[in-house]
């Protein structure tokens, strides 16, 4: 069933749990939800809604929070078996034709504290970074009565991509200072006294949606694997509590 906005706020804020919320994750594996529009399937169907699952109607701010602008992607290679290329991150990547959906990295952007340098202007905060007209389309879109909502890099899932899964966790113990030092590498520009870019996505809406759910993150982030719940609440925290 389709929960209101309100609902679900009260749900995920602790205020109000009448019962607990039943959501499918990760939708259709890839390629399926094609397969089952040629069948026949109704657009609730192919969506999930059709079969009982709790959903919230949501919107979602037109705002680049990530490494931006992003690079250029490139084509190095493409044969029967693989494709190489670079990708909006300046990183070579692989994709395993025919055995894989996803393409791994070859390298990494940052290996040491001189790449932070290097790195750190994509995070910088920029106007630029908003659509034209992203507050007047949100706000129209709450007013129907949807959730509104901002994706943003994640605690750790951005580490990884900046240094490598193996690197990012190994860094923890063996360059903690390194590490300390990624979400203000990330987010801070001092030339806007200090501005950041998570926190202008949501100012403009201290009443509305997506900063309240984002007060349980770090606990959410940290209970979804125990492999995680070591890494996870601070840095997460450090991350989201400007929006807070």
């Amino acid at each position: 069933m389709e929960w209101s906005r309100d609902e679900y706020l009260d749900y995920m804020a602790g205020r109000r749990v009448d019962r607990p919320m039943f959501v499918e994750l990760f939708g259709p594996l890839v390629g399926l939800d094609q397969e089952w529009r040629e069948q026949g399937a109704t657009e609730s169907e192919v969506q999930l809604t059709a079969f009982g699952f709790d959903h919230v109607r949501r919107a979602s701010i037109d705002v680049e929070t990530g490494y931006w602008p992003a690079r250029e992607e490139k084509v190095l290679q493409d044969s029967a078996d693989d494709l190489i290329f670079r990708d909006s991150m300046g990183r070579t990547m692989r994709l395993c034709k025919g055995a894989a959906t996803i393409a791994l990295p070859l390298d990494f952007p940052v290996k040491g504290e001189g790449d932070w340098d290097r790195v750190k202007p994509r995070y910088q905060f920029s106007e630029e970074r908003f659509s034209a007209g992203w507050a007047e389309r949100a706000r129209q879109a709450r007013e129907k009565g949807a959730l509104i909502v901002s994706h943003i890099v994640g605690g750790y899932s951005e580490l990884r991509e900046l240094m490598g899964d193996e690197e990012a966790c190994v860094s923890y113990l063996t360059r903690p200072d390194l590490v300390s030092r990624y979400p203000s590498r990330v987010h801070s520009k001092p030339a806007l006294g200090g501005r950041m870019i998570i926190p202008p996505v949501f100012q403009p809406f201290r009443d509305f949606d997506s900063y309240m759910a984002l007060s349980a993150l770090s606990m959410i982030f940290s209970s979804v694997s125990p492999s995680r719940a070591w890494v996870a609440p601070a840095l997460t925290f450090r991350l989201i509590s400007p929006s807070l």
